[in-house]
């Protein structure tokens, strides 16, 4: 016990470092009460462990800690992950998201703490790799496409927002698939200002149509259309929309 607080606090290593640490935790409860008693931080004890575990074991978590210690884990690193963020720590933040993707690299929420905390850090290349590295290891998962496409937006790489748009509605279906159409649209209007009569306005119009094919309610999808329609000067494709607009909810 005294040897994994000194190596949490101060960084000491040996070569039976793994064996002194499970040691410990095959005793947890009583290891703690004696932390708790020296008001000693044991939950830090134990992300050193996960910390030593991971640079010799990664892709799992330590076996001492039982079968259903994974979830509990994730949820530790996660959290302490937030805390640091909350206290301004972002860098720390980041360490502690990268040790739970180390350990479990299925995780998606490994990957999306990953790529949010190097986008707020000002790390767009290194948030899209997250990005990429969680669609690797979840490819049917449409919500990494969609972090991704935002990104590209954003950094003017039109082209690749396209694709990746795209790739994002092949794996959503009915209401999902008319949110990720709205943002495509949203995204595609944003690219190119007041849509012209070509270019921008027809992606935006395909993925709108596309939104309101599975969700033919979508009010914000229906007067989107109906802008970019008056917008094109399309009174004909704008008067077709007259009758699937009469509805309570739209006001003007």
């Amino acid at each position: 016990w005294l040897y994994c607080r000194a190596a949490q606090q101060h960084g000491i290593s040996g070569p039976r470092d793994l064996e002194l640490f499970a040691v410990t935790f095959r005793n947890t409860p009583a290891a703690r009460d004696f932390f708790a008693r020296r008001q000693w931080d044991f939950d830090e004890v134990e992300v050193a462990y996960l910390e030593r575990w991971s640079l010799q074991q990664p892709g799992r978590f330590p076996d001492v800690l039982g079968t259903d210690y994974p979830a509990r884990g994730e949820q530790l690193l996660l959290e302490r992950s937030r805390r640091q963020e909350e206290a301004g720590r972002l860098t720390d933040a980041l360490t502690t998201a990268g040790l739970l993707q180390k350990l479990a690299p299925r995780c998606r929420a490994a990957h999306d703490r990953l790529a949010y905390l190097h986008h707020r850090l000002g790390d767009v290349e290194q948030a899209v790799q997250a990005l990429v590295a969680w669609h690797q290891q979840h490819p049917d998962d449409y919500l990494p496409l969609v972090r991704r496409a935002v990104i590209e937006a954003q950094s003017g790489k039109h082209e690749e927002r396209r694709t990746t748009i795209q790739l994002a509605l092949q794996r959503t279906r009915g209401p999902l698939r008319a949110r990720v159409a709205f943002l495509g649209a949203r995204l595609a209007l944003a690219s190119g200002g007041l849509p012209p009569p070509e270019g921008n306005a027809s992606e935006a119009e395909w993925l709108l149509q596309q939104c309101l094919r599975d969700q033919p309610d979508h009010t914000d999808a229906l007067w989107c259309l109906a802008a970019v329609r008056a917008l094109r000067q399309d009174e004909r494709g704008l008067a077709a929309l007259a009758a699937v607009m009469d509805r309570p909810e739209v006001h003007d």
